[in-house]
Formats: structure tokens, C-alpha cells, sequence
């Protein structure tokens, strides 16, 4: 997993690719050009915390 920071809304978007078309999800914003970044190991615990929350929804 990877991750890339969106300027426009200041998130982390999370994704399991680090090539190809990149869209926050959070505001719709195109981070394609922005920078890949290594998950850090606090990271994981946020994105799962993220999932189960969707799932529950």
C-alpha cells in the first residue's frame, strides 16, 4: 500500500497501486502528478479503522 497527499483538501488518499490515474476521494482532486509515499506503520491502523467504518455504513 501507498499513499499521496492532496493539496486541495489536506488528506492522505490510500491506495493499493502506485501508477496510473490518481482522483482524491475525499474532494475529487487529481493527485496523479503528486509524489508516492511509503505507508508508515500508524498508517495501516488508520486505514483499517477507515474500511470497517465504510463497511458498517
Amino acid at each position: 500500500m501507498v499513499k499521496k497527499y492532496c493539496p486541495k483538501c489536506k488528506c492522505y488518499s490510500y491506495s493499493a497501486f502506485s501508477e496510473g490515474k490518481w482522483i482524491c476521494p475525499i474532494c475529487g482532486n487529481d493527485i496523479t502528478n503528486r509524489i508516492v509515499l511509503a505507508l508508515e506503520e500508524n498508517d495501516q491502523d488508520k486505514e483499517n479503522s477507515f474500511v470497517l467504518a465504510w463497511e458498517d455504513s
